[in-house]
């Protein structure tokens, strides 16, 4: 796959959404790996508000640790973004299998709670924050 003139190879392929809205990739170059995420058509509502979002945060100087953004472009046919890749599960495909252990991680829950509600949208659709502080407290 090339991104900018760069060659990425595909080590795994995550995710092709059944209505075909976008596809997310883990790709390679130089022994470093990336996280990518194209749309399969022009609504770039939701990419400008994870973008915003990203913005917002490190605006905000909390302890919210985000993946770095790479690059991204908005301007073709099918807009895509460039993350660092973090291993292990992801917040939004979490569903904890054991919770008998979960007290030791109410606090932090707590804290992270507390620190996206005081990230004010830029925008009144921006919702990208409410459904953070839903996928934390599911």
């Amino acid at each position: 796959m090339k991104i900018r003139d760069k060659e990425y190879k595909i080590v795994k392929d995550i995710y092709h959404d059944r209505r075909e809205r976008y596809l997310i990739y883990i790709l390679e170059r130089s022994r470093k790996k990336y996280f990518y995420k194209e749309l399969n058509h022009d609504k770039k509502d939701r990419f400008y508000s994870q973008i915003i979002f990203h913005r917002k945060v490190e605006e905000s100087g909390k302890k919210i640790i985000l993946p770095r953004l790479y690059d991204y472009d908005f301007k073709i046919e099918k807009p895509w973004i460039l993350w660092e890749y973090l291993p292990g599960g992801h917040l939004a495909e979490w569903k904890p299998k054991d919770v008998k252990k979960l007290e030791k991680w109410l606090e932090p829950i707590a804290d992270l709670l507390i620190e996206l509600q005081s990230i004010k949208p830029a925008v009144a659709e921006f919702d990208i924050v409410d459904r953070m502080i839903l996928r934390v407290n599911q």
